[in-house]
């Protein structure tokens, strides 16, 4: 939104989330702000157990050689997403997708989902989005470089 304070939203969003999902690829690990800014709190959310962190690697990084080294990912780091087959880039996203329904799901809905639609809208773009009976639903949602 216009006039917005960038930094203030994105802190309120990490202070306030369950869950975080850090999409990780060589320039995400670049960025001075991601750094200096959005990691350190990241991991002492996590470090307070007040957060859990879900890393997703896109493409390679050396992901070894930062704070990040300490949580597990979803996909092994050797094999980004974008070196594997759609099917295979599917079978992660769906791997994160149960990891967030177990730990959300009991909160917001005891049933199981009604849907899990896992889509490839061009080379670049894939959607996961998983439909609950009670209308919720979770999206990941990122550009795979």
């Amino acid at each position: 939104m216009p006039g917005t304070d960038w930094h203030k939203e994105i802190e309120k969003a990490i202070s306030t989330a369950q869950i975080v999902i850090l999409l990780i690829s060589k320039d995400y690990l670049s960025s001075a702000f991601i750094q200096e800014i959005e990691l350190p709190r990241i991991v002492e959310l996590s470090n307070n157990n007040k957060v859990l962190v879900y890393q997703l690697i896109l493409s390679p990084c050396n992901l070894e050689h930062t704070c990040l080294s300490k949580f597990k990912s979803v996909n092994d780091p050797t094999k980004p997403l974008n070196s594997l087959t759609t099917d295979e880039q599917a079978k992660y996203l769906k791997k994160l997708t149960e990891l967030i329904i177990k730990k959300v799901a009991p909160k917001a809905q005891p049933s199981k989902p009604s849907m899990l639609q896992i889509t490839k809208a061009d080379e670049s773009d894939l959607h996961v989005n998983v439909f609950f009976k009670a209308d919720l639903a979770l999206k990941v949602k990122d550009r795979i470089k």
